[in-house]
């Protein structure tokens, strides 16, 4: 019986040949449907993928079942193309090298313009890194142990945190742009790395002295002739990014036709991310040193900042300071202070005014409604928090006499701590008009 069983029937053989063999599909009008075929009951279609050759690839519905008509073998074969024109298609057999495909990605950053020069550059720089380390491996080779190893050696270079987390950031932007050309699909490697702990050390506050002694040096004389060429636009530059914390280049791209009198705004162009509409609404500060520019202004000059060279014959804006801010700065031994300074100043300013943090980020281009503000920004000169501990006091009589301005019959369990909060400063301000306390105030910025 068994042996039975295990003889071959060759009489079936030619049949199952034929079942499996790869046939035409047609139409209903018996002409052939181009790159359909069918086989022991499924269709397939061919086509070529790039990196795999031509390749008869399987058809499924929606649900990821097999195709049981021609219609719906049609169907799939349609949406299947689709993919194709998308570079949805699976990945190839064999991607590229990775050391190969930086060149490509740093290309088409350059070639596009999609991210600004600052950007490219240190991408540039981190990305050769990888690709000496990686070297040819392969894009679908790369695993998070090889992330690891590389910021083993790192760190072991002496970098620190914040360094191997942006190296990190700059290999993921890579492998997401070779996930969005096909090569990749699904979870990277580097979306299971767990960034390193770093905590930004705390920005000096510069005081309105330093800003002071810089402009003042940007606009000495000597024998009645100025010490530094740009040395007016230079005073005017660090008093307009002090009064609008806009960054530098943001400052440097002003036009005059940016300064709207009537609304009293300065709109910011040039801006992070080129986000549009940010918007300084003027404080009395930013408004004299904006009437003041105007009135020095360059006969027939559109920019806040023209610059005496020329570019395909018209005028352009001055693309930097540095020469002259670095010779002020190392003048008046202040070579630390960095332009980005007076946008802290700008912003810390703004918080101990009491502005609240989303008008500040609306004034400074943050869309995330104030929350970096008040992560980082949100500490205060040591003079401001004295002048408010000052407001602090436990003293008794102040108790005592906001009890007494209580209105006849009023339970003081019974009434909210917002309201009992204005009868406590209703208080403290008679008893201060007494002469027996006064409340210290904050000087305004």
């Amino acid at each position: 019986m068994n042996a039975e069983v295990l003889t071959k029937d060759t009489s079936t053989k030619p049949a199952d040949a034929a079942r499996y063999k790869f046939r035409k599909v047609k139409d209903s009008r018996g002409r052939d449907v181009d790159g359909l075929w069918e086989r022991n009951g499924r269709f397939y279609y061919q086509l070529s993928v790039p990196g795999k050759g031509c390749r008869r690839i399987p058809l499924q519905d929606e649900q990821k079942n097999p195709v049981e008509t021609v219609p719906q073998a049609i169907t799939a074969k349609n949406e299947l193309l689709s993919k194709k024109r998308k570079g949805e298609l699976p990945s190839p057999r064999r991607s590229p090298a990775f050391n190969e495909f930086v060149k490509h990605y740093l290309l088409w950053l350059d070639e596009t313009k999609a991210k600004s020069e600052r950007t490219i550059e240190s991408e540039r720089w981190t990305l050769n890194g990888w690709a000496e380390f990686l070297g040819s491996v392969r894009l679908t080779q790369i695993t998070a142990a090889n992330i690891n190893d590389y910021i083993v050696r790192r760190k072991k270079e002496g970098v620190c945190n914040r360094t191997a987390n942006l190296a990190v950031i700059a290999l993921k932007n890579c492998l997401k742009f070779a996930r969005r050309e096909g090569w990749l699909q699904d979870k990277l490697p580097t979306d299971s790395w767990q960034q390193l702990e770093h905590k930004a050390p705390r920005r000096h506050l510069c005081s309105r002295e330093d800003i002071d002694k810089l402009c003042a040096e940007a606009l000495r004389q000597e024998n009645g002739k100025p010490v530094y060429e740009n040395g007016e636009m230079l005073a005017d530059y660090i008093k307009l990014l002090a009064a609008t914390g806009a960054r530098r280049n943001s400052g440097l791209f002003i036009r005059w036709e940016d300064v709207n009198w009537d609304l009293r705004q300065l709109h910011l162009r040039k801006t992070k991310y080129s986000k549009p509409n940010v918007v300084v609404d003027f404080n009395d500060a930013l408004e004299t040193h904006l009437r003041d520019m105007f009135a020095r202004k360059k006969p027939n000059s559109d920019f806040l900042f023209p610059s005496k060279r020329l570019e395909k014959g018209q005028e352009r804006n001055m693309l930097t300071f540095r020469a002259t801010f670095e010779a002020v700065k190392k003048k008046v031994d202040l070579a630390k202070f960095n332009l980005h300074d007076l946008r802290h100043f700008f912003i810390s300013w703004a918080v101990m005014a009491g502005i609240d943090f989303m008008t500040i980020a609306k004034w400074v281009g943050h869309a995330d409604g104030g929350v970096l503000i008040g992560r980082v920004y949100g500490h205060l000169a040591n003079e401001h928090t004295q002048q408010a501990a000052k407001k602090l006091t436990f003293a008794v009589v102040q108790q005592e006499q906001a009890r007494q301005d209580l209105p006849s019959g009023v339970d003081l369990s019974k009434i909210s701590a917002a309201d009992f909060l204005k009868i406590l400063q209703q208080a403290q301000s008679k008893v201060g008009a007494d002469g027996k306390s006064q409340l210290a105030k904050t000087s305004p910025v």
